[in-house]
């Protein structure tokens, strides 16, 4: 169940990725090490709309997505509690959660799904 994040912040950051990941494609074979140097210096509006959408979350709201984009991204089995357990023991700055952008609002949208699935068959609830 969330607690601290709400389904407004969760969306908010889906779009927020959405908006970044549409002004940097990748390219077919991924980026350069050198475009990517050389994009790191340029200015990024979308990017850091991302990063102030998940920088403005409590430190307990980041936890909680942290543990909804892992319960989304499904290579790790376990429940949401299970996810939460592991975020709140590990450390995870906001470069962590925005590297993930490419596949950010997958994972977040499946979360919410799984989530709400847990939901309905035991205690925890979106």
């Amino acid at each position: 169940m969330l607690k601290h994040l709400t389904k407004a912040d969760v969306h908010a950051t889906i779009e927020a990725a959405e908006k970044s990941n549409s002004a940097h494609p990748p390219g077919e074979l991924g980026s350069p090490l050198e475009e990517a140097r050389e994009r790191r210096s340029r200015p990024d509006p979308e990017g850091d709309i991302l990063k102030a959408a998940i920088k403005k979350l409590s430190p307990d709201a980041k936890v909680e997505l942290v543990a909804l984009m892992w319960l989304g991204r499904g290579d790790v089995e376990g429940s949401f509690a299970d996810h939460l357990r592991q975020a709140q023991r590990d450390s995870h700055p906001v470069g962590y959660i925005v590297a993930k952008s490419p596949a950010l609002p997958i994972y977040l949208r499946e979360g919410l799904k799984k989530l709400a699935g847990q939901g309905r068959s035991g205690p925890s609830k979106v």
